[in-house]
């Protein structure tokens, strides 16, 4: 467990699913958060500035930690892997339940004001059955 940083990067390949789910949540929970992607054609590519902004950067894989650690502005950065694989879609009750559980883990406050979020805007977080057929 840390302390609650400034600023937290989140990071995965595109930085469309993973990492924006988490960077919304975490805003939405008070905490001031970018999201990117290590992928060249990333919504928001990674690059130094977003790194040095970054009092903790929070990557989906282990593969976005190295690619994170070959920037300058890397050295001497809080780095930690959450192991979340991209299956996920965006926004979905599984991903936000995942995020908030490994979160949790590293950052309970951010945990916490993102679940305060969640419940305060749609009630108890509650898994969502999808695709029922009524006959």
């Amino acid at each position: 467990m840390i302390l609650s940083p400034k600023t937290i990067l989140f990071v995965c390949s595109q930085g469309r699913i993973r990492s924006r789910t988490a960077e919304v949540l975490a805003i939405r929970g008070g905490m001031d958060a970018r999201s990117c992607g290590t992928d060249a054609d990333a919504m928001v590519p990674i690059n130094d500035h977003l790194i040095r902004e970054a009092d903790l950067i929070v990557c989906m894989e282990e593969h976005h930690a190295a690619t994170v650690r070959e920037f300058m502005h890397a050295e001497g950065k809080s780095i930690h892997v959450l192991g979340i694989e991209d299956i996920y879609e965006p926004f979905t009750p599984r991903l936000v339940a995942v995020l908030t559980a490994k979160i949790g883990v590293l950052l309970p406050d951010v945990a916490r004001a993102m679940k305060a979020e969640l419940e305060a805007r749609h009630g108890e977080t509650k898994p969502v059955r999808r695709n029922s057929k009524r006959i």
